[in-house]
């Protein structure tokens, strides 16, 4: 079982970095988030000599971008590790991950999405369900929303059995037209064929 856990949080993380190796990409995270902030300290106490310290300086802005970065993906990785404790609580890791496997591909991208036969993969979220543990889908349009220099998205969302709502996938808002949702519509639709149960917002 853990084996199988292990592999299937390794195909949904995906990355072009350590491609999965999730467990791996946690330690290196947390190794970080405690050695750039100690360089800093350090730093900014002048403990460190004259040529580390331009060193520090010069390289800060990079650090920062780095962990901005981090915490982007730190909060997939939390996405991920509470989907794949869902299956588990339900005994479905293995047969979540024999659908990837059965599948022929050996990795996957953030941007895909795949229908099995049974759980459906949002892989920029971190998300994996069963059809069956879907109660109601929701798309939150923002093309018609007043204009703002922030970037703006437009939702999916998938409330589940247990009353939570989740984010299954995001588009950006490109043109004020209803169109620029149209593929989240269409994930909409390849869900409820899947489960005609589904209750659409």
């Amino acid at each position: 079982m853990e084996n199988a856990r292990n592999k299937l949080t390794d195909y949904i993380i995906s990355g072009y970095f350590l491609y999965g190796r999730f467990r791996f990409k946690k330690i290196l995270t947390a190794i970080y988030f405690i050695v750039f902030p100690l360089i800093l300290i350090l730093a900014f106490t002048k403990v460190l000599p004259e040529t580390l310290l331009f060193c520090v300086i010069i390289l800060t802005p990079v650090g920062a971008a780095i962990a901005i970065h981090l915490l982007f993906w730190l909060m997939r990785a939390v996405r991920v590790t509470q989907a794949v404790k869902r299956l588990e609580k339900s005994g479905a890791v293995a047969q979540a991950l024999q659908e990837l496997e059965d599948s022929g591909r050996p990795c996957f991208e953030k941007r895909d999405v795949f229908f099995g036969p049974q759980y459906v993969f949002f892989f920029r979220y971190g998300v994996v369900l069963s059809y069956d543990d879907i109660i109601r889908l929701r798309i939150d349009a923002q093309y018609d929303k007043p204009q703002t220099r922030t970037l703006k998205k437009n939702f999916l969302w998938a409330k589940l059995s247990d009353g939570k709502w989740v984010p299954l996938a995001s588009m950006r808002v490109l043109h004020p037209i209803a169109a620029s949702i149209k593929p989240l519509q269409d994930y909409v639709s390849a869900l409820t064929s899947h489960n005609t149960d589904i209750i659409k917002e």
